[in-house]
């Protein structure tokens, strides 16, 4: 079994579990490595951390079922936090401001399962096997739960319809003016976007 594809089903326990405790140890023992060798293994798969990674994953996810209405601290201390103190600052960490504050601005994204988008890039002719990350900007602020990197060359975006066909048309008006712009490939339809 490749690197890759034992990150792959770790991601996949992660996401099942989130609500657990989930050590870098049971992980480690699961793939049948060290924790040491395991630990650079997922950086180097994933781009950060175990506990980072995971850490993120509980934000987004509590973040998500907050928008839907939830009680914060309920939320909170489902995905593993002792306190709402230590979600609030988690959470200010890395959305720069309060979960409120991230709502009342934000459009909230959809939260996808790592299966869920292998089923979306099903549709594209692309190699079906590279990571997919989170997208962020150099200060390290995550840019949108609906933006994500496919492996080195390619980017997927979720949303709304509209917003979607206005990307599509600004970045085919860049590209045609010579611009660098991230021009959108057509999926095995023949579509440059799916409903």
């Amino acid at each position: 079994m490749q690197p890759s594809d034992i990150i792959k089903s770790s991601i996949t326990y992660i996401e099942q579990n989130l609500k657990t405790d989930i050590t870098a140890e049971e992980l480690a023992n699961m793939a049948g490595y060290s924790v040491w060798h395991y630990h650079r293994l997922f950086v180097q798969v994933t781009g950060m951390s175990i506990s980072a990674y995971i850490g993120r994953l509980r934000l987004n996810r509590a973040l998500s079922e907050i928008s839907g209405g939830r009680r914060a601290i309920d939320v909170a201390l489902e995905y593993g936090f002792d306190t709402y103190a230590g979600f609030y600052k988690a959470f200010v960490r890395m959305y720069g401001g309060s979960p409120k504050n991230y709502l009342s601005k934000s459009e909230v994204s959809v939260m996808f399962t790592e299966k869920e988008l292998r089923k979306v890039l099903a549709n594209w002719d692309v190699q079906q096997d590279l990571p997919i990350l989170d997208v962020y900007t150099m200060d390290g602020t995550k840019v949108s739960g609906n933006v994500w990197s496919i492996g080195e060359d390619y980017i997927l975006k979720a949303g709304s319809y509209e917003r979607i066909l206005t990307n599509l048309k600004v970045a085919k008006a860049l590209a045609a003016q010579g611009f660098v712009a991230s021009t959108p490939i057509t999926n095995k339809s023949g579509e440059e976007y799916l409903e």
